[in-house]
């Protein structure tokens, strides 16, 4: 968008690399930050945002993926006491990117990424919003084949009765809407 070519903050930090934490005083002093159109017409006047913390999660040779923390003018700058609070959260924050990517989650090709599952283990079974079955391993497959319990039909998947598969599509709506922490 157009406050994108003109962050100075990501312009004149993003050489840093994976891993990396930065706060926005580290990057530019905050008296030449604040008088930026950046900070003036975006954070301020649309975000109610004075300070800013970014992690670099991943990069590529073109492309890079930063998780911004941002504080609103009445609350203190970010420093190392802060940074050390968000430094534990990064490796699991790059990971789900990595597979964020690997899954192409951010294109149209979802779909054809799931081959890093064909060798897997375990079964591994991706439905839609419905508990339709996108895709399923040879695993997976061999699972819902069996009929013991769990089967993939036109309206979704089914369990051994009425209200295990009652409890199992309400567990899939659940994970759709992203509450998929509610247990079955």
């Amino acid at each position: 968008g157009y406050y994108a070519g003109r962050n100075v903050l990501l312009a004149r930090g993003r050489h840093h690399g994976a891993g990396t934490i930065v706060s926005d005083q580290d990057v530019l002093p905050k008296e030449e930050f604040r008088r930026t159109e950046y900070y003036n017409d975006l954070l301020m006047a649309q975000e109610n945002t004075n300070a800013i913390m970014t992690a670099f999660l991943w990069r590529d040779p073109e492309r890079f993926v930063v998780f911004n923390c941002n504080r609103a003018p009445n609350r203190p700058e970010f420093d190392a006491v802060d940074k050390g609070r968000l430094k534990p959260l990064l490796p699991h924050l790059a990971r789900a990117m990595d597979i964020a990517l690997r899954l192409d989650s951010f294109g149209a090709g979802a779909a054809s990424h799931l081959a890093l599952f064909d060798d897997a283990v375990h079964g591994v079974v991706v439905l839609n919003e419905v508990g339709s079955v996108l895709y399923a391993n040879a695993a997976g497959q061999r699972l819902l084949s069996e009929q013991d319990g769990l089967r993939a039909g036109k309206d979704g998947l089914s369990a051994a009765t009425p209200g295990l598969t009652a409890a199992l599509r309400a567990a899939i709506a659940r994970a759709a809407d992203g509450r998929s922490e509610a247990p079955l």
